[in-house]
C-alpha cells in the first residue's frame, strides 16, 4: 500500500502551504501513532499527515521547532560543506576509500552534485562503519522500487544514472510515503518521520542517525 505525497507546487506557493495547513488534529494523532500503530495504520486513518507540510508541522510541535521544515534544511545548508570537509580529513581507511571513489564520480561526472549531497552521507556512514545501504540505495527508474528495501524509513534515489538524481522517494515499511525532487527536504523528510511515527532508529544507523 503506498501513501505515497509528491511536493507540489512553485517553491512560493511550498513555503506559503494551503489554508488547511493552519490545522491539525495533533492530539488524536499523537494518540493513535503512541498506541502504537504501523505506519500503513496511520496513513489509513490521517493520510493527509504525510502531506510535506502537515508532516513538518507534526513534527514542529512534537519538538517545539516551530516551522521545523526549513529549520532543518536551513540547517543542513550551513552544516553539509562543514561537515563534508570535516570527514574528508579522517584518517580511517574507510572515510578514504569512500573519499577516493567520491572523488572519482566527480571527475567522471564532470559535477559535484553527487558527491555534495549522496556523497555526504556515504562519508557520515563510513566515518562510524555503519552501511549505506541501509540508508539509502540508487536506482535506474526501470528496477523495482520496494526490492530489498528495509522495513524502517529509507531513502531511495531514481534517475537516468546513477548520479543523476531525478527523484527521491522515501519510504517506510516497504511502501512509498513521499516523493521529492529535493535532496535536503527528501533527507529532512526521512528524519522527521523516526519522530513523528515513534520509530526506533535501526541498530545498523544508530550512530549514524543520531549524528544527523
Amino acid at each position: 500500500m503506498s501513501y505515497r505525497r509528491k511536493q507540489k507546487g512553485s517553491s512560493r506557493q511550498r513555503e506559503s502551504g494551503n489554508a488547511n495547513v493552519n490545522y491539525i488534529p495533533y492530539p488524536f494523532q499523537r494518540k493513535t501513532i503512541n498506541e502504537p500503530a504501523a505506519v500503513s495504520t496511520i496513513g489509513e486513518m490521517w493520510p493527509f499527515l504525510f502531506e510535506v507540510e502537515f508532516m513538518f508541522q507534526h513534527y514542529g510541535i512534537l519538538t517545539g521547532t516551530g516551522n521545523s521544515k526549513q529549520f532543518l534544511i536551513r540547517k543542513m545548508d550551513n552544516n553539509w560543506p562543514r561537515i563534508q570537509k570535516t570527514l574528508k580529513n579522517m584518517a580511517t581507511q574507510k572515510v578514504q576509500k569512500t573519499v577516493s571513489r567520491l572523488s572519482t564520480i566527480s571527475e567522471i561526472t564532470k559535477s559535484e552534485s553527487y558527491a555534495s549531497s549522496l556523497g555526504i552521507l556515504e562519508l557520515i556512514c563510513a566515518s562510524f562503519d555503519e552501511p549505506a545501504s541501509q540508508l539509502f540505495k540508487r536506482m535506474d527508474i526501470a528496477q523495482d522500487f520496494m526490492a530489498d528495501a528495509p522495513n524502517h524509513p529509507f531513502l531511495i534515489t531514481i534517475g537516468s544514472s546513477n548520479y543523476n538524481l531525478k527523484e527521491l522517494v522515501v519510504t517506510a515499511e516497504r511502501s512509498m510515503i513521499f516523493t521529492t525532487d529535493s535532496f535536503y527536504v527528501a533527507l529532512a523528510y526521512l528524519f522527521v518521520t523516526f519522530y513523528v511515527f515513534n520509530l526506533e532508529y535501526p541498530s545498523e544507523l544508530t550512530a549514524t542517525l543520531e549524528f544527523m
